[in-house]
């Protein structure tokens, strides 16, 4: 198994910090309840469909964590810059 993952990482020119990845170990720990007959999702299906479906999980997560934390960061853009800063909202 050490020599699979190792050939992966290497092989798709990816860093090799990602074998210490959370995600990754989660992921190979969850492989073996895969199916025999499970087909990989297409490149267009990833950049498609389960692209806007992680987006969207994602984003619904952080919405709701933003509105646990809105009372004590409020969100304030200063300028017609790209900066935003996090203000602390004293009471």
């Amino acid at each position: 198994m050490d020599v699979m993952v190792a050939n992966f990482l290497q092989s798709n020119v990816l860093p090799e910090s990602l074998s210490n990845c959370p995600l990754l170990a989660a992921k190979i720990e969850q492989a073996h309840r895969v199916p025999l007959d499970y087909e990989l999702p297409t490149r267009q299906a990833i950049g498609s469909v389960l692209l806007d479906a992680n987006y969207d999980t994602v984003m619904d997560k952080q919405y709701k964590q933003l509105n646990l934390d809105k009372y004590v960061f409020g969100l304030t853009m200063f300028g017609v810059s790209t900066y935003f800063c996090f203000v602390c909202n004293y009471k």
